[in-house]
């Protein structure tokens, strides 16, 4: 019976890739019919045409949308309330229909279950429905497996980065905050949230924002003992107040022997630029080493939360984190991992930037070619405009002479993003990714550095300033400008001197990042003996 019903779901997996996929080349482009719960439909609605399906007019909305795929997630009471018991446990009749009737118009059906390993029991005969299974543990998919369901495949959680972002919009305050639920039949969660809170507690104020916070339920409510730290309730919507407005965010992992399933929470944390105390998890060890305190005593979690007062410290620990989380969780990410396994190949390449740098000497070139080898970012093109003739060797690299603008316009044709360099200054490897990830969460015309390290007599010096707040003003040596609208005729202007760049783009929108991977040369110092002879003992302190 099983290698029947295997068989019988390749047959429709081949009779639904027989239909023409490459139609749609971006992520923007697919129309995705869903069952989900709010938070995840917030979590992907910026990014993908997505509708809500009703369970009362499922068959009118699917034969008017068309769409590429159906895809239901282990949803507890979808948008409204309206799936409420009709997919856990026994799946009502309704969801059986919807799924049939796309499989038989070919359209993929996706199901993912976000609830393993704790809820696999309950949600697995709703899943042998599916043509594609996904789950958020990898260690449940030997049980999908057994059911049936041989290719099952790992979807982990991840965060909408216009939702879960640094930008600054709240005073933190030196404490801690916990944003979530009380599960009394969690025994051993309620263990570890227990023994975090009274880790935390001597060394730390902390606040409660219970998700369930007026409920009548006892077995919603927080116990008596948490009762004076719960500051009141907050929606999905309002979550950045939790996520923002404090150094640290607790976050409490339900299961901990997974190397894959952790908490949403924790995601959107590290994405807000906060602090994260969490229990000890597997997932917690394999994803994030480093960067995020485990401590469960008090001696550890007070030796741990040192890190508060240096700051220089925490920041280079966050914004590595930050980061990582930009690069590889992004919920647009996982979509394109579902995608794909259906048969879409979208583009999802990140925005080229160019580089443009006017170097007057040998070592000024030197050293924009040392500075652009090295850095992380991929999808970029380097252009030198120069009086000489230059072999330089690289696709991706140009050279341009005596400023011709209407060669320089053709090379920026499609290019979305345009950074300018010093040639006397240092650009480290993480200079330019650090910038274009940015644009995943803000519209900004102008995204830049307003606080960065100088070289002063031989000393580096912190140039403090804004550090992922909107701002008034950007150097164009430390930042990226959008090409849309960028008047090229200025060009020449901003290679010889600081330039008011509002006079230059049209955008008023300014962000402003962090301060590490540049150092502005000391002017009064020779190139060499400025920056290039003594990088090695910069990098620890600014390149992370």
């Amino acid at each position: 019976m099983q290698l029947l019903k295997k068989w019988l779901n390749e047959l429709l997996k081949n009779r639904s890739s027989d239909k023409v996929r490459e139609t749609p080349k971006k992520l923007c482009e697919i129309r995705m019919a869903a069952v989900v719960d709010p938070i995840t439909f917030h979590s992907f609605e910026p990014d993908i045409n997505i509708e809500v399906i009703h369970p009362l007019s499922w068959k009118s909305q699917l034969t008017k949308m068309e769409p590429h795929l159906l895809f239901v997630e282990s949803a507890w009471f979808g948008i409204n309330g309206e799936w409420k018991g009709k997919i856990r446990d026994r799946p009502h009749a309704i969801l059986k229909r919807i799924v049939a009737f796309c499989r038989s118009r070919s359209i993929p059906t996706v199901f993912w279950n976000k609830e393993d390993p704790v809820h696999f029991d309950r949600f697995i005969e709703a899943a042998t429905l599916f043509e594609y299974v996904f789950t958020t543990d990898v260690n449940s998919i030997p049980r999908y497996q057994s059911t049936g369901i041989y290719d099952c495949q790992l979807l982990e959680f991840g965060f909408q980065p216009l939702l879960s972002n640094p930008i600054e919009t709240h005073k933190r305050k030196m404490a801690a905050c916990f944003a979530g639920s009380y599960y009394r039949e969690l025994p051993e969660r309620n263990i570890a949230f227990k023994n975090l809170i009274d880790a935390i507690k001597p060394n730390l104020d902390i606040e409660i924002y219970d998700r369930n916070f007026g409920t009548t339920n006892p077995e919603k409510q927080f116990p008596e003992e948490y009762r004076e730290l719960i500051a009141g309730g907050l929606s999905f919507r309002d979550i950045e107040t939790a996520y923002k407005g404090y150094e640290c965010g607790i976050n409490v992992n339900t299961v901990t022997d997974s190397p894959s399933m952790l908490s949403r929470r924790v995601y959107e944390l590290i994405a807000s630029n906060t602090l994260v105390i969490t229990n000890k998890a597997e997932s917690i060890e394999t994803k994030f080493p480093t960067g995020i305190i485990t401590a469960d005593n008090h001696d550890d979690m007070r030796d741990s939360l040192k890190v508060l007062r240096d700051r220089e410290s925490l920041n280079r620990q966050k914004i590595k984190l930050l980061r990582q989380v930009l690069k590889n969780d992004r919920f647009s990410i996982r979509l394109h991992q579902v995608l794909r396994r259906i048969g879409y190949c979208l583009d999802k390449s990140e925005p080229i930037v160019v580089v443009i740098a006017k170097p007057d000497t040998q070592e000024e070139l030197n050293l924009v070619l040392h500075n652009y080898n090295r850095q992380s970012y991929r999808n970029k093109k380097l252009i030198i405009l120069s009086d000489k003739k230059h072999n330089l060797i690289g696709k991706d690299v140009q050279v341009i002479q005596n400023l011709d603008l209407p060669r320089i316009r053709e090379q920026l044709t499609s290019v979305k993003w345009l950074a300018l360099w010093r040639p006397r200054d240092l650009y480290l490897a993480h200079y330019i990714e650090d910038l274009a990830i940015a644009t995943h969460y803000c519209s900004a015309g102008v995204i830049g550095k307003n606080s960065y390290y100088q070289m002063i007599d031989g000393d580096l010096v912190l140039r403090e300033g804004d550090t992922y707040k909107w701002v008034d003003k950007l150097s164009h040596w430390r930042s990226i400008l959008s090409t849309s609208n960028f008047n090229l005729e200025q060009l020449p202007k901003l290679l010889m001197s600081e330039v008011d760049l509002k006079s230059v783009v049209s955008f008023q929108k300014f962000l402003s990042i962090d301060e590490l991977n540049y150092v502005a040369h000391d002017p009064k110092a020779h190139l060499s003996k400025s920056l290039k002879d003594i990088e090695h003992l910069l990098a620890p302190r600014i390149e992370h």
